[in-house]
């Protein structure tokens, strides 16, 4: 594997990172017992 694939699969595996965060954020929180203005807060945050 040369530098370049490394690189392009790192730059893939960060983009896969936010996606997946976008899709589970919101429902992680509610999990963790936050909702109302707490969860409104943790999203700005993160």
């Amino acid at each position: 594997m040369a530098i370049k694939d490394v690189a392009a699969l790192g730059y893939f595996v960060d983009i896969y990172d936010l996606v997946l965060f976008s899709i589970v954020r919101v429902p992680s929180l509610k999990a963790l017992g936050l909702s109302g203005k707490d969860l409104d807060c943790f999203e700005e945050f993160l």
